[in-house]
């Protein structure tokens, strides 16, 4: 399970670290493929929440890093970032 945001980034070279035997589980694609599911079967939240995604970052560590990185990689500014206490 490649639980951490970066390690999509390393998909590659993990798998071929690990191997062909083992399944790699991005859990960012699959809770992407769950919210489109979901959407898809409640019509009416799409429509409330209309068809332009609002991004929204939530980071346990320092937020400031975080956004400096993830607009170089994203390419957009980041608007809404805030810390996460667990």
């Amino acid at each position: 399970m490649l639980g951490c945001t970066h390690y999509p980034l390393l998909r590659n070279v993990i798998a071929a670290v690990l191997g062909p035997s083992v399944t790699l589980v991005d859990s960012a694609e699959s809770a992407a493929a769950e919210v489109l599911a979901l959407m898809t079967r409640e019509p009416q939240l799409a429509a409330q929440h209309g068809t332009t995604p609002e991004h929204h970052f939530y980071v346990t560590d320092a937020p400031e890093p975080f956004q400096v990185v993830a607009e170089r990689f994203l390419g957009r500014t980041i608007r809404c970032l805030e810390w996460a206490s667990l």
